[in-house]
């Protein structure tokens, strides 16, 4: 109830945004395909991941991978590992 009062959100709902969150960061590198990014976000179920985040974001997962890729002399190899869970 706290955390409903502070973000308006339910807490399944709160998880699932950070997940998506980062799964959209993760995506934006590049260096990953949609099943691993799923994995990685703690999501087993691809079709349900690609689901959730196309609802939440308008695309599908590869197409918003496409549309919001940075270009690769801006990813370093720290980067995708240090990036921060926003």
């Amino acid at each position: 109830r706290r955390l409903k009062a502070i973000t308006g959100q339910t807490a399944v709902e709160f998880i699932r945004d950070v997940r998506m969150k980062r799964a959209a960061q993760l995506l934006t590198l590049g260096q990953l395909r949609v099943a691993e990014v799923a994995d990685q976000v703690g999501m087993d179920n691809v079709k349900y991941f690609s689901k959730t985040f196309q609802k939440l974001y308008g695309l599908a997962p590869s197409e918003y991978a496409r549309q919001h890729r940075l270009p690769q002399k801006e990813v370093s190899p720290e980067a995708s590992q240090n990036a921060p869970a926003t």
